[in-house]
């Protein structure tokens, strides 16, 4: 994969994610934010995975980070990077 090609990281990593890789797909989803700061769908994802594994270190912070950013997509009348379905896990 290209080094900054942001989107390729997270399909590979919604990839493993859906074939229990979920290690591989964290550090790909950290690859496409490395890539591009502002990439709600790939952090959404990213948070979503760590939950599966019991990754809390940053758990409250990656939450309110969260938050502020469905509060600016709600804003812009863009539609949430966090799926109804992740809502559960948190």
């Amino acid at each position: 994969i290209k080094p900054g090609f942001a989107e390729a990281f997270s399909n590979l990593a919604a990839t493993y994610k859906d074939q229990g890789r979920v290690a591989e797909a964290i550090a790909c989803y950290e690859q496409a934010l490395a890539s591009r700061a502002w990439f709600p769908d790939a952090f959404s994802n990213l948070v979503h995975s760590r939950q599966f594994i019991a990754v809390w270190a940053q758990r409250d912070a990656q939450f309110a980070e969260l938050e502020r950013v469905v509060d600016f997509q709600l804003a812009q009348g863009v539609c949430p990077a966090v799926q109804p379905f992740h809502a559960f896990v948190y």
